[in-house]
């Protein structure tokens, strides 16, 4: 009886262990995904409102 529960802890770990690198895995390429798309949102409004800035300097004179 008690080799039994040994097995089936051992089984339920395994399974643990599996479930607990798939979400390892992608919450890491998630963050990796956030971070790189959030990158080129800032990069994208910063360069835009450069550009709003230029125009407003060019139209002024």
């Amino acid at each position: 009886m008690n080799n039994n529960r040994d097995n089936e802890r051992e089984e339920l770990e395994k399974k643990l262990g599996k479930e607990y690198e798939k979400n390892a895995i992608l919450n890491f390429s998630q963050s990796i995904g956030k971070a790189i798309i959030g990158h080129q949102t800032g990069c994208l409004t910063t360069l835009i409102a450069i550009i709003i800035i230029f125009l407003i300097f060019f139209l002024k004179k």
